[in-house]
């Protein structure tokens, strides 16, 4: 009998709620850590630790994803507007005029829905019980944890979405091609993975 132990990598996979997102996208394209690690140069256990911890920077999941040949789109709408899908799309159009699809910051999404409902810096610190200093160097530096963006979401009484996208100008380095080419890739039919906090 092939059980899993309790705490191991399968189920703190399996078990993941905030990360569950990258879980789900994972098994849609049927690959592992490993292979994902390798292909975005990136220590496989750096990977397990985002699943044990059940939470990752912003930054470090884009980049990975766009090591894989995906894009993340984080979103976050009022929950008095998110009750139907025509008034959400209409908040998002305003949020985002351009219509953009990915923002070309990790936080650029935090800062559209922050200037729309008019929240300061001061008043996501006051929220979060968190010093203005360290709310402003998410904003310097262009990064936070996952945690952080629900916390927010949870505070100003919001839902928060995350999409996985395929990149659409991908061009897969063909020496990783090489190292993974007995391996699984994408089906066809992958569109994209969507998590949606309730």
């Amino acid at each position: 009998m092939n059980e899993t132990k309790k705490g191991s990598k399968g189920s703190n996979i399996r078990n993941s709620v905030r990360m569950g997102f990258l879980a789900q996208w994972m098994a849609l394209k049927q690959v592992n850590i490993e292979e994902l690690a390798d292909r975005a140069g990136k220590n496989r256990m750096s990977i397990y630790r985002w699943f044990a911890m059940d939470d990752a920077k912003v930054q470090d999941i884009k980049d990975f994803l766009k090591a894989n040949g995906a894009l993340i789109q984080i979103r976050i709408v009022p929950k008095n507007v998110a009750k139907t899908k025509m008034a959400t799309d209409r908040y998002l159009m305003k949020m985002y005029p351009t219509h953009e699809i990915i923002d070309e910051t990790a936080l650029g999404f935090l800062r559209a829905f922050l200037a729309l409902q008019g929240i300061t810096m001061s008043d996501v610190a006051r929220a979060l019980e968190l010093n203005l200093s360290t709310v402003a160097t998410w904003f310097k530096n262009d990064n936070t944890h996952l945690s952080n963006i629900e916390m927010i979401a949870e505070k100003f009484d919001c839902e928060y979405t995350i999409r996985i996208l395929r990149d659409p100008d991908y061009v897969e380095d063909p020496t990783i091609a090489k190292r993974v080419s007995k391996k699984k890739t994408v089906p066809d039919n992958f569109k994209e993975a969507v998590i949606e906090d309730d």
